[in-house]
């Protein structure tokens, strides 16, 4: 008899549960694969402007090309290269000595990009972290 109980409480609960999501318009998100190609075909032709239209935990997927831009990746994203090969897509920043990639956001990742840029602080950097966690960058070229 308990245990009846126990599963009509349960289902009670999860009833309960989805009637105050559904009553009180609770946004279920998730992510979205956004597009970028430099040649045209996609609505987004920079990564720079994909990444400040895209909300926390996207996946950028960036089609093969040369993107000259510096990028800021301010927010939890993911972003990388459509077919993953790293020779296939090349960012490089429209000024000598600037940083062409800086991640400042926790939960980022980054691959199967060249960076051609470097800033030269006694070191070259294509990339720069900030003070932040979780951050992946794999299967890149500079």
């Amino acid at each position: 008899m308990v245990e009846k109980i126990t599963k009509l409480m349960m289902k009670f609960s999860i009833l309960t549960f989805l009637m105050i999501v559904v009553l009180t318009n609770i946004p279920i998100v998730c992510a979205e694969d956004i597009i970028v190609d430099v040649n045209g075909s996609q609505k987004y032709t920079s990564i720079q402007t994909a990444i400040n239209e895209s909300s926390n935990g996207d996946n950028i997927i960036v089609l093969s090309g040369v993107y000259i831009e510096n990028l800021i990746i301010n927010k939890p994203l993911t972003i990388t290269s459509k077919t993953g090969n790293p020779t296939d897509v090349t960012i490089k920043a429209p000024l000598p000595d600037v940083v062409a990639v800086k991640i400042d956001a926790n939960n980022t990742v980054f691959k199967g990009i060249t960076v051609a840029s470097y800033y030269t602080l006694g070191q070259d950097y294509g990339i720069v972290f900030m003070d932040n966690e979780n951050i992946t960058v794999k299967n890149n070229s500079a």
